[in-house]
């Protein structure tokens, strides 16, 4: 353990900082051409003027010390931890035990997911759809051919963006094409996700069923985050099953019966899209399945055809681009863009595991060539390595955590932390971050430090993770890491939750 005596970063000295304040220095004073776009934080080049405080007293240092180390013991003997807690304005270690142990961080793997695509394209990056009509359009409006929908891995076309209702979401896109004259499609909505390969889930994630809402599949369309809702009631004395979105996309396989007691399970194939509702429902009771489809190109498609149908547009059909087929040169039809920012937050702040993958890929195919999870695992690897933060113990196996093969250490990530504090869009990635006593997975936990707080869980069998941001004081802040592997999940969130409660206390 330290009391303010080391600095963050694998050299444990200043040489990182230094570093990088250079290279924001060079970044402000630009290299020629074109010039830049000011961000929304100001003159990234503003760090060197900081006035960097004293350090923080050693008897409130050691007061936190103290208490950290005392609470850990209560997670008992098995239990793994990597922990370390620093100072962002000195670079001062204010706590650690095993900060250099990798372990599995769960879903603290979206903070290096967030940091690198922040850090990489940017919170106002463009997800865009693009539709190209493969023909040409008579005066009618009568395409004379298909119509290719090119994926961008946008996730924003979701009920949860429009007041639950994911039909609303689809209509916007299918109002964009009718507004553009569209009339008719001869030939057929054609699919091309190419932007993505390999599998679309992860081969080790758990083992809970395809149609788990957690483990949806990536794909680079994605209507709904692909997912759907299957309603069962009962009615006049029968159970009565219902898909939401209602779009005859999926199958649904009724062997539901009226009991006293509930009990209703829901599953479907790892390939298909016909699911199978068993067990027993109160007469007078109600569920809804929060599951997961197959084929979210294919999804999106559907949603879009039946869309475009209520608009008066008709289509011939739907499927998915050949391997090799060249797209229409030119412009496109309809560009569709989303911007970044509103589904980075919500992968962050309600721990989105499909978008954390979608943003994995982009990743993989921006800086790696290859939208895939080995693709995206390269390319993170790259982004810490150029960074100094990659260690040998280090796996990358996915871009949200659920993996049991990643491995991260505290270290790296109060580094990933501590390097994107001073990024030029630090506030934006910290305020993405969930927060107590606001929606996310922190609402219900440190109530009393909303504000100060900003943080990302992580959680699996065995596992709990906590990391992100405490104000210490007025604009002065501290980043964190807490990971716990073999443990009570339920002991390792109180112990989290006392520790930084514990810190919020420390006083300069």
């Amino acid at each position: 353990m330290a009391t303010g005596q080391r600095q963050i970063g694998f050299s444990r000295g200043l040489l990182p900082r230094l570093l990088l304040v250079l290279a924001l220095i060079v970044q402000a004073a630009g290299c020629g051409g074109e010039a830049a776009i000011p961000e929304v934080r100001g003159d990234p080049g503003a760090v060197t003027a900081r006035v960097i405080p004293p350090a923080l007293p050693s008897g409130e240092v050691e007061r936190f010390v103290g208490r950290a180390a005392t609470v850990l013991e209560r997670l008992g003997r098995r239990a793994r931890v990597s922990v370390l807690v620093a100072d962002l304005d000195t670079g001062d270690v204010l706590f650690e035990r095993d900060p250099d142990v990798a372990l599995v961080p769960a879903s603290n793997m979206k903070v290096l997911t967030g940091a690198a695509f922040v850090a990489s394209l940017g919170v106002d990056h463009r997800l865009s759809t693009r539709f190209y009509a493969d023909g040409e359009i008579d005066g009618e409006g009568r395409l004379k051919g298909d119509l290719i929908v090119v994926g961008g891995g946008d996730p924003s076309i979701t009920g949860a963006l429009f007041d639950d209702d994911p039909m609303r979401a689809i209509d916007v896109v299918a109002e964009s094409l009718a507004a553009r004259g569209l009339r008719a499609i001869e030939g057929r909505l054609l699919a091309d996700g190419r932007l993505f390969s390999g599998p679309v889930t992860g081969p080790d994630w758990p083992k809970d069923g395809p149609e788990s809402r957690y483990m949806a599949e990536v794909s680079a369309l994605v209507y709904n985050d692909n997912r759907t809702f299957i309603e069962c009631r009962v009615e006049n004395a029968r159970p009565r099953l219902r898909a939401w979105p209602d779009i005859g996309y999926i199958e649904i396989d009724d062997r539901l019966r009226i009991d006293r007691s509930q009990n209703i399970v829901v599953s479907r194939g790892a390939d298909d899209n016909r699911f199978t509702v068993t067990g027993r429902i109160k007469p007078t009771s109600f569920y809804d399945a929060d599951v997961s489809i197959h084929d979210g190109d294919l999804y999106y498609l559907t949603a879009l055809a039946r869309a475009l149908e209520t608009h008066g547009v008709e289509v011939g059909g739907i499927g998915r681009v050949a391997a090799d087929r060249v797209l229409p040169e030119g412009k496109p039809m309809l560009d569709f863009v989303a911007r970044a920012e509103r589904s980075l937050v919500t992968m962050l702040t309600t721990s989105q595991n499909l978008y954390a993958e979608i943003f994995f890929r982009l990743l993989g195919a921006r800086l790696a060539g290859e939208g895939s999870f080995q693709g995206g695992s390269l390319a993170m690897e790259r982004w810490l390595a150029e960074r100094g933060i990659l260690e040998a113990g280090t796996v990358v196996a996915d871009g949200s955590g659920l993996s049991r093969a990643n491995r991260l250490s505290a270290r790296q990530l109060v580094v990933v932390l501590d390097a994107m504090h001073r990024d030029p869009r630090a506030r934006e990635f910290r305020e993405a971050l969930a927060q107590p006593g606001q929606e996310g997975t922190l609402a219900n936990r440190m109530q009393e430090l909303e504000g100060r707080l900003f943080a990302k869980t992580g959680t699996l069998n065995g596992v709990s993770a906590l990391s992100g941001y405490i104000e210490i004081d007025e604009g002065r802040w501290a980043a964190f890491a807490i990971l716990c592997n073999d443990c009570v999940v339920s002991r390792a969130r109180a112990i989290q939750n006392e520790i930084c409660r514990a810190l919020a206390e420390v006083r300069p």
